[in-house]
């Protein structure tokens, strides 16, 4: 999610998750990660996570 003091309104329509700040920044307005689409948001984190795990392990 953009630090960058801009607030954004999304519609309640059911369609798109996507949204774009002022800044340029996009994100998942469900989860507020970067845009994640097509994967779900649970699956988006839990490979985020495991790539996370993965990285601590290396170092």
């Amino acid at each position: 999610m953009p630090h960058c003091g801009n607030a954004i309104r999304k519609e309640d329509d059911g369609g798109e998750v996507e949204v774009e700040c002022l800044c340029g920044h996009q994100f998942c307005f469900n989860c507020l990660c970067e845009f994640d689409y097509p994967c779900a948001c649970l699956v988006w984190n839990l490979l985020k996570k495991m790539h996370e795990e993965e990285s601590e392990t290396l170092n």
